[in-house]
Order: C-alpha cells, then structure tokens, then sequence
C-alpha cells in the first residue's frame, strides 16, 4: 500500500518543548500547527473507512523551499534541519484516525530537501513486506 500527499506553505521544524517558569513543559504553539496542518492535508486525501496502517513502513520526506533572490547556493542547507522535518512530520502523520498509529512502525526514513517553485512537503508513506535485513556473518 503506498499513501501520498502533500502539505502546503513552508516547510518547519519540530521545535524544542519550551518551559514555563512554574516547570510546565508545552510544545510552542507554531509546532503544534503545523502537526495539525499535516494531519489536515492527509484528511483531505483519506480513502473512505481508512484504517492507520500499524505494519512496518517506509517515509520519504521531500521538503520544498522557495529560493531567495539573493541565494546563490546550489543546495538547499537552510533552516530548519532535516531531523526536525522528520520529526514534525512523523509527529504530524501518526495517531488514530491518521496515516499510521505509530511511529514506531517507521523502518525506515529519507528526506531531502530542494529548491522548488513554491513551499510545500511531499509525504510518500508505503507499507513493506518481506523485508530482510542487510547480510551479515555468523
């Protein structure tokens, strides 16, 4: 099974829990919308009586920035990371009533980072089956 969708506006990170001065820990406001604007994305493409997927597989993360005139680097380094795009989204894609139950189920992850026509995040979640590990000696 492969479920792929895409998550206008530009790309963010997952930010760090910040601390109130009493010691409550909270997840800032922008992550958390951004969480639900990836949730909100895939609702819209949802088969009827979907069911989140809790068998082992594949995420592949492409995320698009809009290039700065003034920009002249070939790649796309900026702001924000690539591990924090992955974590925004996994947080983002998981949960009932979502692509997967459970990040766990994650074996395996790319993501990349491009210079693109407008801001967006491509989102290809595909099921595995029959994966064999990689060859080892005994």
């Amino acid at each position: 099974m492969k479920i792929e969708f895409e998550v206008y506006g530009r790309p963010q990170g997952k930010a760090r829990p910040r601390m109130t001065r009493s010691g409550h820990v909270y997840t800032p406001k922008e992550t958390k919308q951004y969480e639900a604007l990836v949730k909100a994305s895939f609702e819209k493409v949802k088969p009827n009586g979907w069911t989140p997927i809790s068998s082992a597989v594949i995420v592949t993360i492409e995320a698009f920035f809009v290039k700065a005139k003034s920009n002249k680097d070939k790649y796309c380094t900026i702001k924000p990371d690539i591990d924090n795009i992955q974590k925004i989204i996994l947080d983002g894609i998981q949960g009932n009533d979502n692509v997967i139950l459970d990040d766990k189920s994650v074996i395996g992850i790319v993501t990349r980072k491009f210079w693109g026509v407008i801001d967006k995040v491509l989102i290809t979640v595909e099921t595995v089956e029959n994966v064999e590990g990689p060859a080892h000696e005994q």
